[in-house]
């Protein structure tokens, strides 16, 4: 099984400004449970590889803590989640994405303890969209802050629209630091750096394109990180490689196994198109997931005390009886057999 990884060296940039801030690498992997070893390959880290979830996590966590210290807010508190997805859900009635941009530009406005503040401007054939940060330093890490905003916009209105959005230019109001430090589809971009605001600029016609999203399609990917799938190593050029690269991360966050629907929408696809280049491959959207399904199970069995209902219910078997059926069919044997099996073999290594 190809096993989706991201490169550590696309997080290290945030990493550097927490140490330099007083936060400790070897602290804020163990407040992820991730195994600093895996991320040891080399001094600065440039070569290690970490499984797609946890670098969500990493990334996520570490984008949190140095917007939070580089915000100004006395507290030093970060926004959470919960004041993201209220973004999400103000702005997914929109009828166009015009409208949602202009409704993501209210919220912000108003939201506390937002602070960004969204700007829309037209010329001629051009549309500009200023993200204003309200940073009291220009320094690198509100760089990195602004990067990771802009990123996250850029994902959200292409999800909204269907279609990953191409833009003219990203403009950034800092010195290019000669370092590669712009985070997941913003990376491929034209970038212009020393440029007078920090702004993602493309063809207007895009604010006419209609959002074809809903609620219910928003409920199902909201919990779900898709940073990896532009970002991950090996086979991963591949669809298949980057549906691989979802339901690993699902697993191994603990979510509920994705629907092919929901691969399909942050794919940037319809179901059927997902289908069908999935067949051109030589694979399909459930047998991947059934893969996937199978080595998460292998997993839960051979390394934890899990129960084996709430395993069941973890890889989406809608009872005991059925994993126990369908493990048996993987191993040959059933789940308390093999978790006792391997419970031998590591008894015997150790004496």
């Amino acid at each position: 099984m190809i096993l989706a990884t991201i490169a550590l060296s696309r997080v290290v940039p945030v990493l550097t400004e927490l140490e330099q801030l007083g936060y400790s690498r070897t602290q804020l992997f163990a407040e992820l449970g991730i195994p600093l070893a895996s991320a040891e390959a080399e001094a600065d880290g440039s070569s290690a590889l970490l499984p797609a979830a946890d670098f969500s996590r990493l990334y996520s966590h570490a984008c949190r803590l140095l917007e939070a210290l580089t915000s100004g807010r006395r507290d030093n508190s970060s926004v959470s989640k919960d004041a993201r997805d209220m973004l999400f859900y103000c702005i997914i009635t929109c009828r166009t994405l015009r409208e949602a941009i202009e409704r993501a530009s209210t919220y912000c406005g108003v939201a506390s303890p937002m602070r960004e503040v969204l700007h829309l401007r037209e010329k001629g054939r051009s549309a500009t969209l200023i993200v204003e940060m309200r940073r009291h330093q220009r320094d690198r890490a509100s760089l990195l802050v602004s990067l990771s905003t802009m990123n996250m916009l850029h994902q959200l209105f292409s999800w909204l629209s269907g279609r990953l959005l191409r833009l003219e230019a990203v403009e950034l109001s800092y010195p290019d630091p000669q370092a590669p430090v712009v985070p997941g589809t913003l990376a491929n971009q034209p970038l212009r750096w020393g440029s007078a605001q920090d702004a993602m600029v493309f063809p207007a016609e895009y604010l006419n394109l209609p959002v074809v999203r809903s609620a219910a399609e928003l409920e199902q990917i909201i919990d779900y990180s898709f940073f990896d799938v532009q970002s991950c190593t090996g086979h991963l050029q591949t669809l298949s490689g980057r549906v691989r690269a979802l339901l690993r991360s699902t697993l191994q966050e603990g979510l509920p196994p994705m629907h092919s629907a929901t691969a399909a929408q942050l794919l940037h696809m319809s179901p059927a198109t997902l289908g069908r280049k999935l067949q051109n491959e030589g694979s399909s959207f459930t047998a991947i997931l059934r893969e996937h399904q199978q080595a998460h199970a292998l997993h839960l069995v051979e390394h934890t005390g899990t129960p084996f209902a709430e395993i069941a219910s973890c890889i989406g078997y809608s009872d005991d009886r059925s994993f126990r059926r369908a493990f048996r069919s993987w191993t040959g044997c059933s789940p308390s057999a093999y978790r006792r099996r391997t419970e031998a073999v590591v008894a015997s290594r150790n004496d």
